[in-house]
């Protein structure tokens, strides 16, 4: 009598529906993992007249106590997105902007688990008005315009990011560094040594540190960024490379990115 032929089954057909089902069901645990419970507020923020990003805001999501719940700056394209400690808590929400008035909502709140998006949210032009006298001043001394003028057209050109000092007043981080470096894509801290913290770009390219546009060190009243009194702030440029530098100050700063201090007296 011959022996038909005996195929030993191969490893697909050892896997069978019981295993499979096992697999999905820790596979979807573990990419839920972290998801569960998050919930987080997220928008873009364009020009009431020109519909036109705005990019460089401070967005800032408290409770309804005051108590900070969130931070972001929006980018490029104007968008920005906060992550949120609690569910079904009442938040409120202020956008704030050199050049535009503060943006606020008020109450609101997002379930467990969900993201609440503000497709636009449109910012009203507020162009400030310098006083003649003091501009002239201030010029004919030091042959310079003042902060606030520059930083303006430098955020309509869509330079760098931009941290007003109120937000810093507010926050009191530990570090002014430690804060940039939060706030500010493409910045981090290089090394921590001597009571100074050292700022580089992520990309291992140089920055240069300057308060009104003056280096730091032993021609300036400031040797580091954290010597800087916060209530002396009026804002913060950042600029994570030299490609990003506005024009008029690469001669001084290449090769380099450009972190640039406002003090009010400068302002």
């Amino acid at each position: 009598m011959k022996r038909g032929k005996t195929t030993r089954p191969g490893r697909e057909s050892r896997t069978g529906p019981g295993v499979l089902v096992a697999l999905a069901s820790l596979l979807f645990a573990l990419a839920s993992t972290g998801e569960a419970g998050a919930q987080a507020v997220d928008g873009r923020l364009v020009d009431a007249e020109t519909r036109t990003p705005v990019r460089g805001a401070v967005i800032q999501v408290t409770d309804t106590a005051g108590v900070l719940a969130g931070t972001a700056i929006s980018d490029a394209e104007g968008q920005f997105r906060i992550t949120l400690p609690g569910a079904g808590v009442p938040y409120r929400f202020l956008a704030t902007a050199f050049g535009y008035m503060p943006r606020e909502v008020h109450s609101f709140r997002v379930p467990d688990g969900e993201t609440l998006s503000f497709p636009e949210i449109p910012m009203i032009p507020d162009p400030f008005v310098l006083d003649s006298l003091s501009v002239e001043v201030r010029r004919l001394r030091r042959g310079r315009t003042p902060g606030q003028e520059k930083v303006r057209h430098r955020q309509i050109a869509g330079l760098g990011t931009f941290i007003p000092g109120s937000l810093i007043a507010d926050t009191r981080p530990p570090t002014l560094t430690g804060f940039v470096q939060q706030l500010a894509p493409g910045i981090e801290i290089a090394w921590y040594g001597a009571g100074m913290n050292v700022l580089r770009a992520e990309d291992a390219r140089c920055l240069s540190l300057r308060v009104n546009e003056f280096l730091l060190g032993p021609s300036n009243i400031y040797a580091d960024l954290d010597d800087i009194p916060y209530d002396d702030i009026a804002a913060v440029e950042v600029y994570a490379t030299f490609a990003e530098v506005p024009p008029e100050l690469q001669i001084d700063v290449y090769p380099c990115g450009l972190i640039n201090v406002w003090t009010w007296i400068a302002w």
